[in-house]
């Protein structure tokens, strides 16, 4: 078989040539070189890769599109496998035009815009928050009079928790009439690609798994610990009734949109104070953070693992998923991403015994922005049950916040 991986995140963190026979299979890979903490192409190619190919400006870059299109005519490609957000659809237009299974248009557009997808769960009556299109600020102004304050705004197809705006108050609500409606190029118009809900109060869990065959064969919910830096989550222990009832509704949010045959999924859900669940967005690949890992302590294969094998040929990733047993009975991440510090050292692993993955993403010296917070490390923790990985999260946080950081004066 002729694959191509797109990656936009760091290589050493999706090993393909572990998880895919480099021998039996030609694989091709497309990756971030800003991601890279080695961008030594031979290297890669040493690993069994046919072919490596490191592209700046990784999620506009066209180039992307053209070697791909010229892959085709050298080797007829069998799959075009994506891992992060920003590829779902790019792979989507692709297969498309040159008639590769997988993932439709239709389908990645759905899982990727959240306007799209939330027609979809309305339309099949899956529990959502009052939301509206903005296609100009019209539509926010009739929206805030039906709905009142608070608001959130978001773009209707991003990432990354990118350009999110909490408008809590008439001022930030003026505020965003004034400025929130900007053109992406000068001397044009707004260009219709932001969407606002009703803010929810509450609690906010994510729900990560796997779908082969087009039945959900792994489904982990996790519980956001904190709102603010570090962030940190818990997986639901089985025994708590939420459990049941957030599976069911990703469950249904499965069926309610077009969904491909095989692939991994990132939803996010709200739990109200009156007791109602409601769907945030879901995603047709792995969340980031970690998560793939988190996934590997309960069901024993990494989630990433999963999802490459399954969109090759999900008999195959079934059977992996059948040899392989938990690790624990509970699991949690930590990304350490404070404000207003310095890492001063760069540990190569952790000797805390239950911290079962763990990452530093900063170069020594790199000093946080006190607005927004960059991710500087990660941790995977196990555990009996949830009270243990909360209080060992808190352990791991506080080792490394005082053992490799300080403080910033500003």
């Amino acid at each position: 078989m002729n694959l191509v991986v797109f990656a936009h995140q760091d290589l050493s963190d999706v090993p393909i040539h572990k998880w895919v026979d480099c021998k039996k299979n030609r694989v091709f890979v497309m990756a971030d070189v800003e991601e890279q903490k080695n961008d030594d192409v031979e290297r890669f190619l040493e690993l069994g890769y046919a072919e490596v190919k490191l592209y700046s400006n990784y999620v506009n870059n066209g180039n992307i599109e053209a070697d791909v299109i010229e892959l085709f005519e050298r080797h007829h490609l069998d799959r075009l496998i994506a891992i992060g957000e920003g590829d779902v659809v790019r792979t989507a237009r692709l297969r498309e035009a040159l008639g590769i299974p997988g993932q439709s248009l239709e389908s990645a557009v759905a899982y990727r815009n959240k306007s799209v997808m939330k027609r979809f769960l309305v339309e099949s009556q899956v529990p959502v928050a009052p939301h509206r299109t903005l296609s100009s600020p019209i539509d926010l102004v009739e929206f805030r009079r039906a709905q009142g304050l608070p608001l959130f705004i978001k773009p209707a197809a991003a990432s990354n928790s990118t350009a999110l705006h909490a408008i809590r108050t008439e001022a930030e609500y003026q505020r965003f009439l004034t400025q929130g409606f900007g053109a992406r190029f000068p001397y044009s118009d707004y260009p219709g690609d932001l969407m606002v809900e009703k803010l929810i109060e509450g609690r906010q869990y994510h729900v990560d798994g796997l779908v082969l065959e087009g039945t959900p064969e792994v489904i982990v919910p996790s519980l956001y610990l904190t709102p603010f830096m570090p962030k940190c989550s818990v997986t639901v222990e089985t025994e708590d009734p939420l459990h049941g009832r957030l599976c069911t509704i990703v469950s249904n949010a499965l069926k309610a949109l077009p969904s491909p045959r095989a692939f991994s999924f990132h939803a996010e859900v709200f739990h109200t104070p009156n007791d109602e669940l409601l769907i945030n967005e879901i995603a047709s690949r792995t969340g980031g953070g970690k998560i793939s890992s988190v996934v590997g302590v309960m069901c024993g294969v990494e989630l990433n693992h999963l999802s490459v094998l399954g969109q090759i040929d999900p008999a195959v990733a079934r059977q992996i998923l059948s040899e392989y047993r938990s690790l624990s009975q509970c699991a949690g991440i930590s990304l350490i991403s404070p404000k207003d510090v310095e890492l001063i050292a760069a540990p190569n692993q952790c000797p805390l015994p239950w911290v079962l993955d763990f990452n530093v993403y900063a170069p020594i010296g790199f000093k946080t922005n006190p607005g927004t917070p960059s991710k500087i490390a990660a941790g995977v923790v196990k555990g009996d049950n949830a009270v243990e990985v909360k209080a060992r999260l808190n352990q791991f946080n506080h080792w490394f916040l005082e053992s490799f950081t300080r403080s910033i004066e500003r």
